[in-house]
């Protein structure tokens, strides 16, 4: 399936992610799709989206904890999204390419059961201390090669680790809107 048919399966889902960056998102899952994780899936555009770009060759982490705290921009991540989210990948998501998680990030990286992970996806805990903590948590599980897309990026916890990432070697390979997509450092 092409981008398009992704996005008209996808793009009814409410969600922050507008069609020109899950345009961006499609392309680097398909690019690198064997292991993607999302942190952060509210309730499932992009986790339907980048699922479509795997499918077949991969299979997309959807990791979110649905606790019922509330985001930095207001939104509710309580209990019942959670279940809007398995109720829209049932319907949406090609069949055998997401395992959702409902625990917190920073938890499941530091279990070491997903590894060599070819695509983060970070759009969760917009907070500083969130996603710095998301950040170094996943750091050690990306692959030689990995690309880092953060949403957000205006968001202190975002800006911060963008900060972070251009001190230590990584660059900007694009940005469109609100998303920033990192590179690792050569070599």
């Amino acid at each position: 399936m092409d981008f398009r048919g992704a996005w008209g399966a996808a793009g009814g889902i409410e969600s922050a992610v507008r069609m020109d960056e899950a345009r961006v998102l499609y392309r680097l899952a398909s690019e690198a799709p064997e292991r993607v994780v999302e942190i952060g899936s509210w309730r499932g555009r992009s986790t339907v989206l980048l699922a479509h770009a795997v499918r077949g060759r991969g299979l997309v982490y959807a990791i979110d904890p649905f606790d019922g705290s509330v985001g930095v921009g207001g939104s509710t991540f309580a209990p019942r999204i959670a279940n809007e989210l398995r109720g829209n990948l049932r319907r949406l998501a090609p069949e055998g390419t997401v395992e959702f998680i409902q625990r917190h990030s920073v938890e499941v990286a530091q279990s070491g059961e997903i590894d060599d992970v070819s695509l983060l996806w970070v759009d969760g805990d917009h907070s500083l201390a969130g996603t710095l903590g998301d950040w170094r948590a996943w750091l050690p599980r990306l692959r030689p090669g990995a690309k880092v897309a953060l949403h957000d990026r205006h968001f202190p916890g975002p800006a911060r680790v963008i900060e972070v990432a251009l001190r230590d070697g990584w660059s900007i390979a694009e940005g469109v809107r609100s998303l920033v997509v990192l590179a690792p450092p050569e070599g």
